[in-house]
């Protein structure tokens, strides 16, 4: 279905969110002079503070260990419109780590650096909190680290604490390795802060509890670390490969708002890792990585982004974008998200790709309990690894409990340039849905939610695939999946695969050749528990350009179209397939399943039905026609076949047709049913009946006696505890007369006189042993020994 059907639908393929400026926020505390007092901890090197101008502090002193110079403060503040630099006395120091000790957060609204030395990293660490203000900066020539930690860990155990400062405090020549955390750590601040170090270098904030309210946090090509703790463990502290953050310990959380920005782009390099237990990026705010515009070569490699929360990730209105810029040579790095859950809305968006020359990253999400993508704003949101340069698109990787794409959200592996579409592959424990936009003044302007795998119009590339694994997916309003190819490449393959069920409710999925594209249409494998489509509900693959549409092939314990529900491989470009196999075959109400064609030399396509029933009612159809060439091959096996036959064209009714052109032209129709033989398993009677006359069974003389047998009628054993038996034949027979068989008599012979023949019985009696005993009236009284009933 071409896309003009949506009018509505804005793929959103531009990036909406602009980054201005930043946007200045006053400080909510009283503007705070430099007051920088250090402590007595240090002893007679305890750090000393002059002024060599109005508006600069120096902080020199301090003692030395090895290659790591320390300082501690009784409080440690710069004020608005002042610097503070750490003076580095020798080039031999490559960290500068200080403490505060009392109980003041710091504020820096001014500026923070350091001078002298060999570039050394800058340490900051006040358990109270610290705040950077509206117009604070960073003059540091190497790292800087800011934290809310109560004290460093060194590589050979020792610990220096701002909140047990020794009087004579063990320091160490050894390498700060970890971030060490008590409970109720303070909060980290940056309000409205231009925050940067050098290319290259690392920013890490480290709370408590982090928030960015307007801020710009940047380092070209280097690494922004953002996260905190609120219980009791250590940060892992390196300063070239990052954090790292224990597992089993309470974290803080981390928000970015108001058009904050973390951005690591450059011509190579440039990591951006979060961490927390809850993060939110809020009202146009974003992460930004990659090769920057006309930056990079072919052999440069963007960083990734990490977003790792023990809690859940939302993005509201905002972005994670790691891309080749344009002009820019390189390859994008990843975006790796790991989370409780994961939710998009109001057009925010998670993107790999390239405008440049390079490939794009891959897009991975680990999401235990949902994934939600929800909405659009003046882009749609949604998870995007789109080529509009050169070069191939990257993988979207999901897996979660449930995904759901609502609202015009989309998911998107697409080429528009010259290289090929990624993949996109969804690992859903229990449900799948995605569900469109229903205008109620027109059911056909709708805005579908969609997974959409695109050769461009223009582009030279292949589809990617898409595969869902699922327990149930749900596809309603207008939503889609799809992959097409409108330029030069092949579709990609729609693999989906439902333990329970699988439901299009006016949705759809497309393997489609557009007019002018050159290229095969992909396949459609559908296996699931029960598969349904309804309200014009369709899975189609069909070819309108030069290539062949791609086949169709399901496997389902039950399978149901209704109301104009439609699976069709219908094509102007080769012949598409159709296979099915399905214990239910229902189609109702002008549903259909169909491998039409037309075109020159075009035949029909194939379709092969495996059921047990098959129901095709109300004008339901399935047909392979060729409108100028040969019809396709119809084969049908099934049990029972109902509401639907053989014709040689369509009708009002529900037909089953392969017509050609002409009538020389037409298909095949194969329709293979049981063969039932209704004389097959019958036993054959006699044609004279069993005499069942009553016969003469006792002799004169009570040598023999009478008794009734029961043979049964109609395959009945005559008794409920016996089995069946073949024997028991039905026979009409006017009455219900037994068989007297005679058998000898167990009576002791008598020698009394005996009559000349049997008399009719006059009556009967029961014996002692409960036995019926018919009995006569004679001439003259003789003993008799009568005949027994049995």
């Amino acid at each position: 279905m071409s896309e003009s059907r949506y009018p509505g639908w804005k793929l959103g393929l531009g990036i909406a969110i602009a980054f201005g400026g930043a946007i200045a926020f006053p400080s909510n505390t009283a503007l705070a002079q430099s007051r920088i007092l250090p402590d007595n901890t240090l002893g007679a090197e305890s750090s000393t503070v002059t002024l060599p101008d109005a508006t600069t502090d120096e902080i020199r002193g301090g003692a030395i260990r090895g290659s790591n110079l320390f300082h501690s403060f009784l409080e440690f503040n710069v004020g608005e419109g002042r610097a503070a630099y750490f003076i580095s006395p020798n080039t031999n120091i490559l960290n500068i780590l200080a403490r505060v000790t009392g109980s003041v957060r710091s504020e820096i609204l001014g500026t923070l650096g350091t001078r002298g030395g060999a570039n050394p990293n800058l340490f900051l660490i006040n358990p109270n909190g610290i705040i950077f203000g509206p117009n604070a900066k960073l003059d540091v020539s190497g790292s800087f680290v800011a934290s809310t930690a109560r004290g460093f860990t060194f590589a050979d155990g020792t610990f220096f604490s701002a909140t047990q400062p020794q009087t004579t405090p063990l320091l160490t020549i050894s390498v700060p390795v970890g971030l060490q955390y008590g409970s109720n750590a303070g909060s980290l601040q940056v309000q409205g802060s231009q925050l940067e170090v050098r290319p290259d270098r690392t920013l890490a904030l480290v709370g408590g509890n982090v928030s960015i309210d307007g801020g710009q946090i940047r380092t070209p090509g280097g690494r922004v670390e953002l996260g905190g703790l609120l219980g009791e463990g250590t940060v892992g502290l390196s300063v070239n490969n990052g954090l790292s953050f224990p597992q089993e310990t309470l974290r803080g959380n981390v928000l970015l708002t108001n058009s904050s920005k973390v951005e690591v782009r450059a011509g190579g390099g440039g990591n951006i890792g979060i961490y927390a237990r809850n993060i939110d990026m809020l009202a146009e705010s974003g992460l930004l990585a990659g090769i920057a515009s006309g930056l990079g070569s072919p052999y440069a490699v963007a960083g990734n982004i990490i977003m790792n929360a023990t809690g859940a990730i939302a993005l509201d209105g905002s972005v994670a974008f790691n891309d080749v810029r344009e002009n820019a040579v390189g390859q994008a790095g990843n975006i790796d998200v790991i989370t409780g859950s994961l939710a998009l809305t109001n057009g925010a968006q998670l993107s790999s790709g390239t405008i440049g020359k390079g490939d794009g990253g891959s897009i991975t999400i680990k999401a235990y309990d949902t994934v939600s993508l929800n909405g659009f704003n003046e882009a749609n949101s949604g998870i995007f690894t789109l080529v509009f340069g050169e070069g191939n698109g990257g993988t979207i990787d999901i897996t979660t409990g449930s995904l759901s794409v609502t609202n015009g959200a989309i998911l998107a592996a697409s080429t528009f340039g010259q290289g090929n579409a990624g993949t996109v592959t969804i690992t859903a424990r229990d449900t799948v849905s995605f569900d469109g936009i229903v205008f109620e003044e027109s059911s056909d302007d709708v805005i579908p939610s969609a997974t959409i795998i695109t050769v461009g119009e223009g582009a030279v590339g292949n589809g990617g695939t898409l595969e869902i694994n699922t327990g149930s997916l749900f596809v309603t309003n207008g939503a889609e999946l799809s992959s097409k190819t409108s330029g030069q490449g092949n579709a990609g393959n729609i693999t989906i695969r439902a333990r329970d069920r699988v439901s299009f409710d006016s949705g759809y999925v497309y393997s489609d050749v557009g007019e002018d594209a050159v290229g095969n249409g992909g396949s459609i494998n559908i296996t699931a528990g029960r598969l349904s489509l309804s309200n014009g509900a369709g899975l189609t693959a069909t070819s309108d350009g030069n290539g062949a549409a791609g086949n169709i092939e399901i496997s389902a314990d039950s399978i149901r179209l209704d109301n104009e529900a439609e699976i069709s491989a219908d094509t102007v470009g080769g012949q598409g397939n159709i296979q099915m196999r399905s214990p239910l075959l229902i189609l109702r109400r002008n549903s259909n399943i169909t491998t039409n064609a037309r075109g020159t030399n075009i035949p029909g396509g194939n379709i092969a039905l495996n059921t047990d029933i098959l129901a095709a009612l109300e004008n339901s159809d399935i047909s392979a026609n060729s409108q100028d060439f040969r019809g396709g091959n119809i084969t049908i096996n099934a049990q029972g076949i109902f509401g639907t036959q053989f014709r040689e064209a369509p009708t009002p009714a529900s037909d089953i047709t392969a017509t050609g052109a002409n009538s020389s032209l037409s298909g095949s129709v194969q329709i293979n049913t049981p063969d039932v033989d209704p004389s097959r398993g019958l036993v054959h009677t006699p044609i004279q009946p069993v005499n069942v006359q009553v016969a003469q069974g006792c002799q004169a003389g009570g040598e023999s006696s009478i008794a009734f047998f029961d043979l049964g009628r109609g395959g009945l054993a005559p008794d409920p505890y016996e089995p069946f038996s073949s024997n028991n034949i039905w026979e009409d027979v006017p009455s219900t007369n037994r068989e007297i068989i005679t058998q000898p008599s167990q009576q002791t012979r008598t020698t009394t006189t005996l009559p000349d023949k049997i008399v009719e019985a006059q009556g009967w009696v029961t014996n002692e042993k409960g036995e019926v005993v018919l009995i006569a009236k004679t001439s003259s009284s003789r003993s008799l020994n009568p005949c027994r009933l049995r």
